[in-house]
């Protein structure tokens, strides 16, 4: 009778370690490993989801966390807040792109004013005779400028109204929407942050 019992006994014993190790694993496959890398130092960002709870990120670590749909909340002294949605699948790196505030961007467009005035004339000789320039702005990190090119000729019905981006880089400023285009679309500027592109494209 009492080896009876302890063959049961392993039995439900055995059963407890395998729904044990079932819950276990099922636990460990509902995570995965996300590396979060920040292009600016100042930048800082959490995971924020009612149903998960949030997550402090440190850039450049490995964060286990719930496979799921999730709210990438970055913020930072001197840089724009933003939510955008983001979904965790899988292992994976992801890359968080910061901006600096409205009032940040204003002061670096009034440093780069006047360089960004001489690239695009340089480029386009021809623009301050026929184009009015406006909506002038620098975006992100104050590396993109973007403005509305209006032809003067207000009876010529087939001139567009032009969309123009610029980039510095290595100190200079470039032409980057060559030639200047309606509408700038994100699959041909694939490096620029979409909300920088509708900005633009928005400019009235």
């Amino acid at each position: 009778m009492n080896k009876r019992y302890d063959i049961i006994g392993a039995i439900c014993a055995g059963i407890i370690v395998l729904i044990a190790g079932i819950v276990a694993w099922n636990d460990y496959a509902s995570h995965t490993d996300i590396v979060f890398t920040f292009d600016t130092p100042e930048g800082q960002a959490r995971l924020v989801s009612t149903e998960f709870g949030d997550y402090n990120i440190t850039p450049n670590e490995p964060l286990r966390v719930k496979k799921g749909d999730y709210a990438l909340s970055t913020f930072g002294e001197g840089l724009q807040p933003r939510n955008e949605a983001i979904s965790l699948e899988h292992e994976q790196t992801v890359p968080v792109s910061f901006s600096y505030t409205e009032d940040r961007l204003k002061e670096i467009y009034q440093e780069e004013a006047r360089a960004i005035r001489t690239a695009l004339r340089a480029e386009y000789p021809s623009l301050q005779r026929n184009y009015t320039v406006s909506g002038h702005a620098v975006y992100q990190k104050g590396q993109f400028y973007g403005a509305k090119l209006t032809f003067r000729d207000k009876n010529n019905d087939n001139r567009d109204t032009l969309r123009v981006l610029m980039e510095k880089k290595d100190g200079e400023w470039t032409v980057r929407s060559n030639p200047p285009v309606p509408v700038l679309s994100a699959p041909d500027f694939a490096d620029v942050q979409p909300a920088t592109l509708e900005a633009i494209n928005r400019l009235k």
